[in-house]
């Protein structure tokens, strides 16, 4: 934190990763689901800075932040009561505080804040001091939404170093001592006194959560141990809960006990979650995200679960499945995130961020449909370089359409995507070559929309090219264009009949990750052990549909297939280091 200001050297460095990171990820995933968030960018007024901490009140009314601004150097306390689309400045001035001596060369100036928290209502806030004034650290509380504040100058006996987290729930305050002493201090009465709970002596305490509902106090460690402590009598007694022992980053408690959590195993960030699974609590790795740090939040009711990628992107999920984790938001140097209280709103910042806020929707589940194809199931001459158009029951994600054609011949078909702007419509036009004249062709297609639900089966129909003379088609709707759509740049796919056996290198040669959506030569070889392995139905139908380079609905659904028959878990359809080392045994 203290070293923040030379951050803003390296402004222009990040600025251009984060350009070239969302132009990359526009190439893709071009029009991606926003699958069951919707994010609404809000003008913050404050473009020249960065955003430390961005929290929702429970009942999602009022918002509260720290921002420090590179014009001026300082760090400033901002309100919203308009869901972020104005703000107000609501720094503590030193001379605000009772008995301050207004000749005293201390001032709000001299203050970095480091954390913020606030009530259910929003009424009531705790903030915390990471340098102080002539040497001291202090915690203060606002019982009025920030419109005065009180130093509470009575937080154990700490008079050099820093405070490094608080929480705040109905009467109950917590603080912690980042450095020197290394406690955990907790407060019943607003802040007149204070108790030392600390759970263990000499350790990292790297962050603290109180439940809503104030049942449950939580502390996590990033010493070696790495381990989370809980208190369900407001610090009396803690109780270590058998957490996975990692350097513990981010921590967050629900009414229920359910907890998630976020720290460093490895060269890898994990985020794990502890949840009553009937039987009493557990720990569970969700086996989530890239390496970077995540920034951790869970809703009140334990059933919403939200991580944000330091660099990268904001995934939620729901605790009855907490590995189904989706991607809804833009890239991003993501710095805080929050949920409300039954988690229909989240909010999110960062660095060169403006606050983001999004709402909770119900996912779609209703698999599309194909309305109408043209030219049509059994249409006759048929010009050999028509277009194809297919209409949809409702928006598609333009990275999940694989067409495949038959008869293969000696070349398959390839063809280039045109999709409407409502994404809803394609049009297929044939790139290496004119279909053969007097030909009866099959075209068979998969898709899932915005939301990943796919076709409820491959889509099949069939026309003929006209025998000769012309090469104009019947039909002037196998003519038409779209109008005002946009160039999909989904890769083109090459299929390859199974009749027709290819030359298919070693699974072992494939030595990266693959994943949904990815066109990679190694895809095929991948799809072809699937279909050597016939492990079940979902390889059954990958074969019968062919190999190609593209990993789509059904190669997934092979994969995960196989990973289930093979004992890993979770069976995802993600072709990974797991996967990888078990086939390296059988192959």
């Amino acid at each position: 934190m203290k070293d923040i200001r030379a951050s803003r050297d390296l402004k222009a460095k990040a600025t251009a990763f984060l350009v070239a990171a969302t132009f990359a990820w526009s190439l893709i995933s071009p029009q991606k689901a926003i699958a069951d968030t919707l994010w609404t960018q809000k003008d913050d007024g404050m473009d020249d800075g960065e955003w430390f901490k961005v929290k929702y009140s429970s009942d999602g009314t009022r918002l509260f932040g720290i921002f420090y601004n590179y014009t001026d150097n300082l760090y400033h306390i901002e309100r919203s009561f308009d869901n972020g689309d104005s703000w107000s400045e609501i720094t503590p001035n030193d001379f605000d505080v009772p008995d301050e001596d207004e000749f005293d060369s201390a001032s709000a100036e001299r203050h970095i804040w480091s954390d913020v928290d606030i009530s259910e209502d929003g009424t009531s806030i705790i903030l915390s001091d990471s340098n102080g004034v002539n040497g001291h650290s202090y915690v203060w509380y606002s019982p009025n939404s920030g419109s005065s504040w009180i130093r509470l100058n009575d937080v154990g006996q700490l008079t050099t170093g820093y405070w490094s987290a608080v929480a705040l729930e109905d009467n109950i305050l917590m603080a912690t001592d980042g450095t020197h002493a290394q406690q955990i201090f907790t407060s019943t009465d607003y802040g007149n006194t204070w108790q030392d709970v600390t759970p263990v002596s000499e350790v990292d305490w790297s962050a603290i959560a109180l439940s809503a509902n104030g049942n449950y106090m939580v502390a996590s460690e990033s010493s070696v141990a790495g381990y989370i402590f809980l208190s369900e009598d407001q610090g009396a007694t803690w109780n270590g809960i058998g957490s996975p022992a990692i350097d513990w980053r981010h921590v967050a408690v629900a009414n229920n006990g359910n907890i998630i959590g976020s720290g460093v195993s490895g060269y890898s960030t994990a985020v794990y979650v502890r949840k009553d699974t009937g039987e009493g609590f557990d720990w569970y790795d969700t086996n989530v995200g890239n390496g970077t740090d995540k920034l951790v939040d869970i809703s009140d009711d334990g059933e919403r679960l939200i991580y944000a990628e330091a660099s990268g992107y904001i995934y939620t999920t729901d605790m009855s499945d907490e590995t189904a984790w989706g991607s809804q938001s833009e890239i991003g140097d993501w710095r805080s995130v929050s949920l409300n209280n039954d988690g229909s709103k989240v909010v999110a910042a960062g660095y060169l961020t403006e606050v983001w806020v999004g709402d909770y929707v119900a996912p779609d589940t209703t698999a599309p449909t194909v309305i109408s194809v043209v030219p049509s199931n059994g249409a006759k001459n048929v010009a050999v370089d028509a277009q194809i158009t297919i209409n949809f029951s409702e928006p598609m994600y333009n990275g999940s359409l694989v067409p495949s054609t038959s008869p293969c011949e000696e070349t398959c078909a390839t063809y280039d995507t045109e999709w409407s702007e409502g994404y809803d419509s394609v049009i297929l036009t044939k790139s290496n070559g004119p279909f053969k004249r007097g030909q009866r062709y099959t075209i068979g297609i998969d898709a899932q929309d915005v939301y990943g639900n796919p076709l409820a089966e491959t889509y099949e129909w069939s026309f003929t090219t006209a025998g000769g003379g012309g090469s104009r088609s019947s039909t002037p709707e196998s003519r038409s264009r779209s109008t005002g759509g946009t160039k999909s740049i989904t890769p083109t796919v090459q299929t390859t009949s199974t009749s027709a056996p290819t030359t298919i290198a070693p699974i072992k040669t494939v030595t990266r990750d693959l994943e949904y959506g990815m066109t990679y030569s190694g895809v095929t070889i991948l799809q072809q052990f699937l279909i050597d392995q016939m492990k079940g139905p979902a390889a059954q139908t990958l074969k019968d549909h062919g190999t190609t380079n593209y990993f789509g609905a059904l190669t997934r659904a092979a994969l995960a297939e196989w990973q289930k028959a093979n004992g890993i878990t979770p069976a995802q359809g993600y072709f990974g280091p797991k996967t990888r080392a078990l086939i390296a045994q059988q192959v």
